[in-house]
């Protein structure tokens, strides 16, 4: 028996006997999001934008995914997981290592091995997901790949930001009042 059986034995027996695979999709979803309250405001507005796009881009390669028989999922709804553990991880990932390049990439090549390595298979053990032929290095790089697309988003998120500070000063400039019309001038011209 490894961790993961334990731990989800551990959540069974404090959630009761009624916990399915629904019920710990459910949970991978809402815990992950209350986090996000323990997070400043400023970080949050920085990170949120690339948290989504890591939930979206994930649905859009598990999709993709399920098309090319390379995994199904059984009696969950996964795209809950991707929303929530997925997204808000990105989120995390990026708050404490965005700008260092080098420990992002590590991190997440931690993080990742211990989804395709662990994880992946276990969601398969314990009936989540079915996998097709393709190995543990298949989805760890897919994994990879998809962190630095990540990377990617939240640099050109960052860069947009910094444009908009920029520029606010511009944005906030008000227009001049105009000029009440008189008799002699009905157009407003002068």
């Amino acid at each position: 028996m490894d961790d993961w059986e334990i731990l989800f034995l551990h959540l069974k027996r404090l959630l009761g006997d009624t916990m399915d695979n629904q019920t710990i999709s459910w949970i991978l979803f809402i815990v992950p999001w209350v986090t996000i309250l323990l997070m400043n405001n400023d970080d949050k507005k920085r990170f949120v934008p690339a948290g989504l796009f890591s939930g979206i881009t994930s649905g859009l390669i598990y999709q993709l995914g399920m098309i090319a028989d390379l995994w199904y999922f059984k009696d969950v709804n996964f795209p809950v997981i991707m929303y929530g553990l997925f997204a808000v991880a990105a989120i995390w990932v990026l708050k404490f290592t965005f700008g260092r390049f080098w420990v992002y990439t590590i991190t997440n090549a931690i993080l990742d091995a211990g989804f395709a390595y662990v994880i992946f298979p276990w969601f398969g053990r314990k009936g989540l997901i079915g996998v097709g032929d393709w190995t543990s290095l298949f989805v760890y790089t897919i994994n990879f790949i998809h962190a630095a697309l990540i990377y990617g988003y939240q640099m050109w998120q960052d860069d947009i930001f910094k444009t908009n500070e920029k520029t606010k000063m511009a944005l906030n400039v008000q227009p001049v009042p105009a000029r009440r019309f008189d008799d002699k001038n009905e157009e407003g011209i002068d």
